[in-house]
């Protein structure tokens, strides 16, 4: 990844055998190496998943993240307002490295032409 805008693109699974669906409370933060938090969300989230399914139909935006390494860490139901038999699986926690951009972007143009047979 190369400095500047990111997107943060969970994916989220019924790992039961039964349809759910419900309005789930859902945090999230995102921290730098120096333990700082950079963005933190608490969100209702309405979901919909059959048995097994996945979805990656949610994001987080973070905008203007600077070069370095971050930590990611999301948790559904992490006050378990919605009764489960099985809480073990609802964090997800992922470190990634944005990498300095060297290159204005800005000053990218991107031309393009189709030739039809």
């Amino acid at each position: 990844m190369f400095s500047g805008d990111v997107y943060l693109i969970p994916t989220l699974q019924n790992a039961s055998d039964v349809s759910l669906s419900y309005d789930t409370p859902v945090y999230a933060s995102l921290v730098n190496a120096a333990g700082e938090t950079v963005a933190e969300w608490d969100e209702v989230w309405s979901l919909s998943l059959k048995p097994n399914e996945e979805i990656e139909n949610k994001s987080f935006f973070v905008k203007g993240l600077s070069a370095g390494t971050y930590t990611f860490t999301m948790e559904v139901n992490k006050d378990r307002a919605l009764t489960e038999s099985y809480y073990v699986n609802n964090s997800f926690v992922r470190t990634f490295t944005v990498l300095p951009c060297e290159d204005d972007l800005n000053s990218f143009r991107v031309e393009a032409s189709v030739e039809m047979a």
